[in-house]
């Protein structure tokens, strides 16, 4: 009895231990039932997609047929793709090149003025634009040399940019 006395803290610091050990063990097999449970019901899930897996397509019964139906919906869904198309048309480049060749000049005079019209249209909007504002066409405006094959892309930009604006 003095031994305990001496040492209170470490015999009840030994009790506390051995009570949360007991308790530690207590939820470990509480929660290992639920985990059982938990891997019966994955297995089942697991059996049940590889039996989905191994299964062949089949083409229907007397009552379905499969391969009609998917002929038939492929039928509606170009139909819709045909109306719809309508309204995804590509926005024309600026300028638009008579024979497919564009020139540097063409090119700079187009967007000198398409630039222009912009900024008149959103003044006559009441939409306030920065000073020399260029809608992202600041460096091709400041120099009139283009990289080789870029001026049908930057034609398609502009055409997109005007359109959008």
């Amino acid at each position: 009895m003095a031994w305990i006395k001496r040492n209170l803290f470490f015999v009840i610091g030994g009790v506390v231990a051995v009570l949360l050990l007991g308790l530690a063990g207590f939820y470990d097999f509480k929660n290992w039932e639920r985990n059982s449970k938990a891997l019966a019901a994955l297995n089942e899930a697991y059996q049940t997609l590889r039996q989905l897996g191994s299964q062949t397509p089949s083409p229907g019964n007397d009552e379905v047929n499969n391969i009609a139906a998917a002929r038939q919906q492929t039928q509606e869904v170009r139909a819709w793709i045909a109306r719809a198309s309508q309204y995804f048309q590509p926005v024309p480049p600026i300028p638009r090149p008579a024979n497919g060749a564009l020139t540097s000049k063409d090119f700079a005079d187009a967007l000198s003025r398409t630039v222009a019209r912009m900024q008149d249209e959103a003044a006559a909007a009441s939409v306030a634009l920065p000073a020399q504002f260029s809608f992202s066409f600041t460096v091709q405006q400041q120099g009139l040399r283009f990289a080789p094959g870029s001026l049908l892309p930057l034609a398609q930009q502009l055409g997109d940019v005007k359109a959008i604006c």
